[in-house]
């Protein structure tokens, strides 16, 4: 009964996105920051700001809707809040950013990536094949024809994100996450939205950044990160916004409702 009753509210979300006349993206911020500068970005390109609510707003321009939201802090939040926007604001395509610590030194604080792949390093998951054990994978649907994002004429790495339950704060505790997954960076919402996302098959963009290097001082470097930190991601974001081939009337880039509406027409 609960798969059927998933799968019903799969089908209406997709039907609903692509017979009401319009493309409606979610927007899913971390950092406050973001949010403003993908405010002045999309406002300098003639959308307007329809609605605003509290850790909300809505711009509008033509076929287009962008509707703003938190990303959560951690897995629980990250969670509700995909499957609440969802139901809400029925989108066709997803962009997230947010900070990331880095499981290496190496990595620069300040550098920008593209999730490529999750790994939930520290929390079962259930899927189709029951519970699985911790390091469960998913990989991205990635935005057909998006072509490749840059910064600063430097294209953007793909990289695998661990993501878990908790602050990952210790060379130690930053080497084991580092072993078990091979990820490169690691974060707490990455894993719980995206598993939102891909169960239905919508597209997603997700930036992050790295605000610290996840060890033993990585709460006062995140803090330094946050105080100095301008928007980038915002920037990068309405950027895909601006560039976004999807169009509401075109539903070749979404495999399930072509096959759903193919499966009907026979």
């Amino acid at each position: 009964m609960i798969k059927l009753l998933l799968i019903t509210v799969s089908i209406h979300l997709l039907i609903f996105t692509s017979v009401n006349g319009k493309l409606t993206i979610l927007y899913q911020f971390a950092l406050p920051d973001d949010l403003n500068s993908l405010t002045i970005s999309l406002l300098e390109n003639d959308f307007e700001l329809s609605e605003e609510t509290k850790g909300s707003k809505t711009f509008r321009k033509g076929e287009t809707e962008v509707v703003t939201s938190r990303l959560g802090s951690n897995p629980y939040q990250a969670s509700y809040l995909a499957t609440a926007n969802l139901i809400d604001a029925r989108p066709r395509l997803v962009i997230t950013t947010g900070p990331c610590g880095a499981l290496s030194e190496e990595t620069a604080i300040g550098s920008v990536f593209i999730i490529d792949e999750v790994v939930s390093h520290d929390m079962a998951t259930l899927t189709n094949q029951g519970l699985s054990q911790p390091n469960h994978r998913l990989t991205v649907t990635p935005l057909p024809s998006i072509g490749i994002l840059s910064l600063e004429g430097s294209p953007l790495e793909a990289i695998t994100v661990a993501s878990g339950s908790a602050f990952v704060a210790g060379d130690d505790a930053r080497s084991q996450v580092a072993r078990r997954t091979g990820a490169s960076v690691v974060d707490m919402n990455s894993y719980a939205s995206l598993y939102v996302f891909e169960k239905y098959s919508l597209h997603s963009v997700n930036l992050r950044i790295v605000s610290d290097h996840a060890g033993e001082d990585a709460a006062e470097q995140f803090a330094r990160f946050v105080e100095g930190y301008d928007g980038i991601l915002g920037r990068i974001a309405a950027g895909v916004i601006l560039e976004n081939p999807l169009s509401p009337s075109n539903v070749s880039p979404y495999p399930a409702l072509q096959s759903l509406i193919e499966n009907n027409s026979q």
